[in-house]
């Protein structure tokens, strides 16, 4: 039996015993729980992805799979909108790389975003440690455009560029700010 089920009959059970008032005010609180229980089964708002403009799609996909170490999911070209785009795997909300096209599906020109401090927009994606990170960076060849930064006790966190300059952010949480 569903939860609401559970609820109807357990209204009905307590209307012949505590009168109408009462059963309505407790249905009201069952209700209310009903509610919140479906935020907490994933109905609630959720990131799905995050999206980035790039010149050249294939440098792009082959900078974030082989010196980023991101999964590929998907590579196309959308010849009716118009756009090329790739899905990369992350937790929490995957990456999407967009790079427009003209009517004939040929690259429209590309000027690259501003970088400059605070880095924002950016990606920011987990770490374990940053540490790690930082030696993979360099075993890339990957230049860090800031950081290693830290606050010391709650989190290390350092920042780069794609070959777009698009700003992504590697983050450690050593200690959450709510613990």
């Amino acid at each position: 039996m569903t939860a609401s089920g559970y609820a109807f009959l357990l209204t009905a059970e307590i209307l012949s015993l505590l009168g109408l008032g009462l059963a309505i005010a407790l249905l009201a609180v069952i209700l209310i729980v009903l509610i919140r229980s479906k935020k907490k089964d994933g109905k609630s708002i959720r990131a799905d992805h995050f999206a980035f403009p790039v010149s050249e799609l294939t440098r792009s996909v082959d900078f974030y799979v082989n010196k980023l170490g991101l999964k590929l999911l998907s590579y196309q070209t959308d010849r009716e909108n118009h756009e090329a785009f790739a899905f990369f795997e992350l937790e929490g909300g995957n990456l999407e790389l967009l790079q427009a096209l003209d009517e004939n599906n040929k690259p429209i020109p590309f000027e690259n975003p501003k970088s400059s401090v605070p880095y924002s927009p950016h990606l920011a994606i987990g770490v374990d440690s940053l540490e790690e990170r930082i030696q993979k960076l360099k075993e890339k060849n990957l230049p860090i455009a800031k950081g290693p930064l830290e606050i010391p006790g709650h989190v290390k966190w350092l920042y780069v560029h794609d070959p777009d300059q698009n700003t992504i952010e590697f983050v450690e949480w050593l200690r959450r700010i709510e613990e």
